[in-house]
Parts: C-alpha cells; structure tokens; sequence
C-alpha cells in the first residue's frame, strides 16, 4: 500500500507539477582535532562555492596544523589553479611528487599542466604513466594517456592504453570511447560503430559518443543514422553549453541564491537529481526564506525516500506558506513514510480544506485512515479554511 503514496511537489518554474564527492583527505585517529577539521571542513564549503582565494587560506590553514600532508597540498593546488596561479600550482604539484612518488593525483594533474599549458609531451607522458603505475584502478590517468597517444598520433599505443581501461572498469564509458576513437582514426568505421553504440549505452546523456558515432555512420554512408545520431548530439551539447555557462555565473557570484536556483533547476531539467539538491541546498543557506525551494527539496527527498530531511524542508516551506495544499500533501507523505498516521492525516486533511481538488490527495488520506484504523467516510466537499 505504502509504494501507493502520491507527493505532488510544488509547481515552480519548471512548467511541471514534481512529482513523486567529497575531498579525499584523511587523517589518522591519532592526529585528529577539532580545529583541524573544522578548518578542513569550511575549506571544502569554501571549494563547492568557488571561493578559491577564502578555500585556499583555509587550506594553508590546514597545512599548517598537519605539514606537509599531500591531501592538501593538491588540495591547495586545486584552488591556485582555479585562481589561474598555475606556474605556483605546478611547483607545489612537483613538491608533492618528489615527496610522494606514488601520488597517482598529483601525477595526473601535472600530466594535465605539462600538456595543455606547456605543451611538455613526453613529460605529460611520463607523469600519466606515473599514475597509472601508482593508482592500476583508476581510470583518469589511462583516459589521459590514451587521449596524449591520439593528439601524437600514436594510435596503437592508444589503443592498448583504452584496451586495458576496459579491462580495469568494464563499466566505464571511456575504455569504449576511446577504442571507438581510435577506429576512426584507422579508418576502421564498423568496429567503430559497435564500439561507439555500446559508450552510447554506458553514458546515454553524455554528448561525446554521439558525435563520434554520427562521423562513423557517415563514414559508412549511413546517412540517415547519421543525422539521427547528430541530432541528439546537438541536443546534449546545448544542454552542455547551458550548464557550463550557469556554473561560470555561479563562480563569478557565489553568494547569489538566485543563481544556484536556476544552476539546479537546470540539473533537475537534465536528469542530474542529486546535483540538483546540491545545487538548491547551496542557495538556500544563502536565502532559506524561499518556499519554492524548500517545498521543491522536500519533494526531490521524498522521491528518495528520505521522509526525515523531506520533512524539514516541508515544514519550514510550509511556514513560509501555510495554506499552500500541495505541501500539506507531501508532508503528510513525510508522516506517513515514518508512521505518524494520525499527523499524517491532519496534514491531508489540511490540503483538501485548502482547496485540494487532486483525487489522489484523498487516496492518501485514505491510507493514512487505514493504517491508523480508523477508516471512515471521507467528506468530498472541502472545508473551508
């Protein structure tokens, strides 16, 4: 009965009625503290916000308490590099590698400054097989090598490179890509195809594997396919150019809520559910006094079935704007998933008398009536408030 529960969401922007990685730096016991990780903690906040000059003195904060700890060194590095002080990025990120040969994070992100802004080849090389010596199971530093073998038109290489990526993370999209890539790049356009369609599967909202699939089907004179393949390929790069463009507003105004409002409107748009949340999390700290997105996260929990954190947001919308009956509902969905019935059924019996005209409204009353054994007639004609 319970898989029977309606939230209705709230209807927002979107033009629809909703309906129903974290920083690797450890520490042992033993060198733990409550400064130490209050400082780690709002150094991160810092980070997702795009605050890299206030994370960055956060950081150093940190390394001052734990010197030298290589976690924070790359966690310093990230954010010279997002203030674009990458000469000084680069000579820490070497610092770290000296210090710490097995550093598979540091190697990749040298690889990354020894080839795009130095264009260092066989360093980058060096550094990604580095990597992927220190780290076997990551797939990142073997991504970037094979795609270094194809800008050097090294494609045996490169094939051997994605080969063993597939071998390493059957489930990953970029041992297909890349194989499918490197076909091209042969001229071997049917085993590209087959190679191409299985990435397609892997990541069917990830632009990339359409466009290489169109070439391919092109090269083949499958037309039509072609124009098919492209299309969707058009269609997600538009999605992608959208999303790029609100993350730049996001980190030229962080302290805009209105901003991380839309930024998670458009990962709600696009499917992305948990950075949506993240998203309209964010700007709620900055203006929790906005029951569009209190009502809208309490919803996106109910959907995942986290009645306690719903229920917050519910409450607090719902504070916001008392007579609104769609959040009525949803937080008597909230009462229902933790077993309050009888609070369950004052909150549906709220949204009907609030001008509740949804039949399933009443369904989950019925419900809440049910498990709290006390069915009985339920009147069609809403009450007045």
């Amino acid at each position: 009965m319970a898989s029977r529960f309606l939230w209705i969401g709230v209807v927002s922007l979107f033009g629809f009625l909703v309906l129903s990685g974290e920083l690797g730096i450890v520490f042992a016991a033993n060198q733990d503290s409550s400064s130490l990780q209050e400082c780690l903690e709002k150094a991160r906040d810092a980070e997702e916000r795009f605050l890299y000059a206030e994370a960055l003195a956060l950081y150093r904060k940190a390394l001052a308490l734990k010197e030298n700890d290589p976690a924070v060194q790359i966690a310093i590095a990230r954010q010279l590099i997002g203030m674009e002080q990458l000469d000084e990025a680069c000579a820490l990120l070497e610092k770290v590698t000296a210090q710490n040969p097995k550093n598979a994070e540091a190697h990749t992100m040298l690889g990354i400054y020894y080839q795009k802004i130095q264009n260092r080849f066989p360093e980058a090389e060096k550094q990604f097989r580095l990597a992927v010596e220190s780290e076997p199971s990551e797939v990142r530093p073997r991504r970037l090598l094979g795609e270094l073998y194809i800008t050097l038109h090294r494609y045996d290489e490169a094939k051997t490179v994605y080969e063993q990526l597939t071998q390493v993370a059957p489930k990953s999209l970029w041992g297909p890509l890349g194989l499918g890539k490197t076909a091209i790049k042969q001229h071997r356009f049917e085993e590209a195809v087959s190679l191409l369609n299985t990435a397609v599967s892997l990541a069917p909202s990830d632009p990339e594997p359409y466009r290489l699939l169109g070439e391919a089907l092109g090269k083949l004179n499958r037309r039509e396919e072609a124009e098919s393949v492209l299309q969707r390929y058009r269609e997600l790069k538009k999605d992608e150019k959208t999303l790029a463009e609100l993350l730049r507003s996001t980190r030229r105004s962080p302290k805009e809520p209105h901003l991380w409002f839309t930024l998670g409107r458009e990962y709600l748009r696009q499917k992305n559910t948990q950075k949506a949340i993240d998203a309209f999390e964010k700007g709620l700290e900055l203006n929790p006094s906005d029951p569009r997105v209190q009502g809208l996260l309490g919803a996106l929990y109910l959907n995942q079935k986290k009645a306690d954190l719903a229920g917050i947001h519910l409450e607090q919308a719902l504070a916001l704007d008392p007579q609104n009956p769609n959040l009525h509902n949803n937080l008597g969905v909230c009462y229902l998933l933790l077993q309050d019935y009888p609070r369950a059924i004052q909150a549906f019996q709220k949204a009907i008398d609030y001008g509740s005209t949804d039949p399933r409204v009443r369904e989950n009353l019925q419900i809440a009536l049910k498990k709290s054994n006390r069915l009985g007639p339920v009147s069609t004609d809403p009450k007045k408030p």
